[in-house]
């Protein structure tokens, strides 16, 4: 038990199983790191330790704060797996650097589990990092309430579940599972004095090896707040949501997204670079302001293998407006950098407003702008948009449309309009086009 008070700590704590650390109030415990803090872990400098190279488990740190002028974290983990990891009402100030909690599995010694940290404050130190650096990855984390204040110079992840390998191919002998984790209740607010990077929310692959992929199982991000002061900084930039290096998403689901900037932060709002998405959602989410550059996406999506039968991608509630679109953008981008038809089999798109002079589908190029070829089924239902171009496609998307309003034409370089030959009686008319066309009679009979 450490008393209201302000402490200075020359060198990092080392933690062992079955302890409780609490203070009396995370801004009554102050802890802070001296001018000559000695770490324990050279290039990872915290105050509290677990980096026992045997499992850890029973801790429990609450109602403290850690107040540090450099880059410092309150606890860093490495080496052996955690288990039963309670972490709670802190507070954290620092300019930049290790997130708040940062936990990194870097042997390979077993999958950490049970993990609970919730009721957090930071200014600026990014809140909280998994970083899975080995074999072994992490299961039944529940991470919420946190609020996070960004008003200095930053060039990192607000929150970031990272599953990387460690070592060489031959020492990787399965994929790395980061499974049954829930993000809640995340609070993101940027002010004007703040500067660099930020992607509010990131999973990452890291590196793999000899053929094994990062795995994330039964994840749920439900409800993130991000709101941007007016930045103006040109060097500011960032993602609202990051997926990278190609994951394998296996019922993933984000919801409950909020994003209001009075600024051009963001460069893409949701970037989804993945192997295979086997069961993807991203349902209720409302951006105002900010922008999407040329050839990107709101919501952009980069498959990196060939589809199978089991990928898919559902959007489910999207509010935009306010928001500035380069020539051309998408609502949803379907991305084929990867190349010609490595894309998600099926994408289903609904209950999508968007005050936005983009495309709602873009698909069939590259960042780079080339025309390359897609080759997913689309279906859009209950769409609502003032573009005077909704569809932008190159390649044989199979479209759906249901229920879209608020729209004057369409363009596509597959779509124009067209009068047609009169066909020779008992042949049918064709529809060629990728997409439903209207189709006018005039004149004589026809019959059906």
């Amino acid at each position: 038990f450490i008393r209201s008070g302000t402490y200075t700590l020359n060198t990092g704590v080392s933690l062992p199983s079955n302890i409780k650390v609490k203070g009396e109030g995370r801004f009554n415990t102050v802890l802070q790191p001296s001018q000559s803090f000695t770490p324990l872990v050279s290039n990872r400098p915290a105050l509290f330790n677990m980096i026992s190279q045997s499992v850890q488990q029973d801790i429990e740190i609450s109602d403290l704060g850690m107040v540090a002028q450099g880059d410092y974290a309150l606890v860093y983990q490495a080496n052996g797996p955690l288990k039963d990891i309670i972490i709670h009402d802190v507070y954290g100030s620092a300019p930049t650097g290790m997130p708040l909690v940062f936990f990194e599995n870097a042997g390979y010694l077993g999958t950490s589990e049970d993990i609970f940290i919730y009721n957090v404050i930071t200014r600026t130190i990014p809140p909280f990092t998994i970083y899975s650096n080995g074999l072994y990855g992490y299961r039944n984390v529940y991470v919420s309430n946190i609020i996070d204040i960004v008003d200095g110079n930053t060039n990192d992840d607000r929150i970031a579940i990272i599953a990387s390998a460690g070592g060489s191919a031959s020492s990787q002998t399965s994929n790395i599972l980061i499974q049954n984790v829930i993000v809640r209740d995340v609070n993101i607010y940027i002010k004007s004095t703040a500067s660099g990077l930020v992607n509010a929310f990131k999973l990452d692959a890291g590196t793999t090896k000899g053929g094994y992929y990062s795995v994330y199982e039964n994840l749920i991000l439900d409800g993130m707040n991000v709101y941007v002061e007016d930045v103006t900084s040109s060097s500011f930039s960032g993602n609202l949501l990051l997926v990278f290096n190609a994951p394998v998403l296996s019922n993933v689901v984000f919801k409950d997204i909020n994003s209001a900037s009075m600024t051009n932060l963001f460069n893409n709002l949701f970037f989804l670079t993945f192997a295979y998405p086997r069961g993807l959602k991203i349902k209720d989410v409302s951006i105002r302001g900010g922008s999407v550059g040329s050839y990107r996406g709101i919501i952009q999506l980069f498959q990196t293998l060939s589809p199978s039968s089991d990928d898919y991608v559902e959007v489910d509630g999207l509010y935009v407006r306010g928001m500035n679109a380069g020539s051309p953008a998408g609502v949803i981008m379907i991305d084929n950098s990867g190349g010609q038809n490595i894309n998600p089999n099926l994408v289903v798109a609904k209950r999508i407003f968007a005050d936005f002079s983009g495309n709602i589908l873009l698909a069939g190029y590259n960042e780079s702008g080339s025309a390359v070829g897609a080759n997913s089924q689309v279906i859009l239902d209950d769409v609502y948009t003032n573009s005077s171009s909704p569809f932008n496609i190159y390649g044989s998307v199979k479209l759906v449309v249901r229920g879209m309003r608020g729209f004057s034409n369409i363009y596509s370089p597959y779509i124009s309009v067209s009068t047609p030959s009169v066909p020779s009686s008992g042949t049918a008319a064709q529809n060629t086009n990728p997409v439903p066309v209207l189709v006018y009679i005039y004149g004589g009979t026809v019959t059906e």
